[in-house]
């Protein structure tokens, strides 16, 4: 088997507030698999983006990785110097972020921004540049790439700018790329459209994939493996097929139970999962989904319960499985 692209590791993150340390992510571990996508799921709140902003070495003010390990290729980046992130980031790691409006620069033009992050990581000319995110914007279909090239990101639609920072992602061809509910706001056709473009783009350049997600759908369609995350801490993972087909922790099936299925009686009303997520600062010593659970008992509340590999690849967190 090869080795992993990535590897996250007991991984614990705090975050500074004026009543003290709160713990944001406890003690997440997971592998992604060359060519593998890997699905990040839970409800907001749930650490997903802010593990991704721990691998990537972004995270944000007041936030601090206390313990754990995250390398890429074997390569360790918790405490790596600010040069060598820089480095990771864009070139060996890319990001698409949630809303890509805020994420591309409004005054330049998107091949400009395209052309900078190769000449950043590639040491090219600007012609040279220029040329290479042409080909970017055709890698992911974009027609008439020529004139978009030269287009700013308001004069383009919500589909279209997704497409260009998925082309600004790739342009480097990274060994893993990290997609931050990479549909969001977009209708059900370019959704559609951007999974597909993702699938292919993933088939072409071997490239192991992490999409955050809260919508199962999107989980079923796409994902090889998923870990499910709540309150910052990994309650389920397992092979994709595995999960949808037999789900172990209660949080899991109530995601699943939320998902519409065509082929059933259309009268029939869907399940949701009581309450929210809670904040962080007011976790017990137990399991953090306890008061949303109806399986729950006294000890789930008190005690936090281990992550156990109930089968090969498949792990769960929960007093009741």
């Amino acid at each position: 088997m090869s080795p992993p692209v990535l590897a996250v590791t007991d991984l614990n993150v705090e975050f500074a507030s004026r009543s003290g340390p709160v713990r944001v992510l406890r003690d997440l571990s997971f592998n992604v698999a060359p060519g593998e996508t890997l699905a990040l799921v839970g409800e907001s709140g749930c650490g997903k983006s802010m593990t991704a902003l721990a691998i990537i070495g972004l995270p944000p003010p007041r936030v601090r990785i206390v313990s754990g390990s995250i390398t890429l290729d074997g390569q360790e980046l918790v405490g790596a110097n600010a040069r060598t992130l820089s480095d990771v980031r864009g070139d060996r790691i890319s990001m698409i972020f949630q809303d890509p409006m805020t994420a591309l620069n409004p005054v330049f033009p998107v091949g400009e921004q395209i052309a900078e992050v190769l000449r950043a990581h590639r040491g090219l000319t600007r012609c040279q540049a220029m040329d290479r995110a042409l080909d970017a914007l055709k890698a992911v279909e974009i027609p008439d790439a020529e004139h978009r090239l030269r287009q700013y990101p308001h004069e383009l639609s919500g589909g279209m700018r997704q497409r260009v920072m998925i082309a600004m992602a790739v342009a480097c061809e990274p060994r893993l790329l990290i997609a931050d509910e990479p549909t969001t706001a977009l209708d059900v056709t370019v959704q559609a459209q951007v999974f597909d473009l993702l699938r292919d783009l993933r088939r072409r350049t071997g490239m192991s994939l992490i999409l955050i997600t809260h919508d199962m759908g999107a989980v079923a369609e796409l994902a090889d493996s998923a870990v499910v995350m709540y309150a910052g801490r990994a309650v389920e993972s397992a092979p994709v097929d595995e999960l949808l087909h037999s789900p172990r922790h209660p949080y899991t099936r109530g995601l699943i139970g939320c998902i519409p299925d065509i082929d059933t009686d259309a009268t029939v009303a869907l399940t949701e999962i009581p309450g929210m997520v809670p904040a962080l600062s007011d976790i017990g010593p137990g399991c953090a989904f306890a008061d949303r659970c109806t399986l729950a008992r006294d000890e789930c509340r008190t005690r936090l319960p281990p992550t156990i590999e109930r089968d090969r690849g498949h792990a769960v967190a929960c007093w009741n499985v």
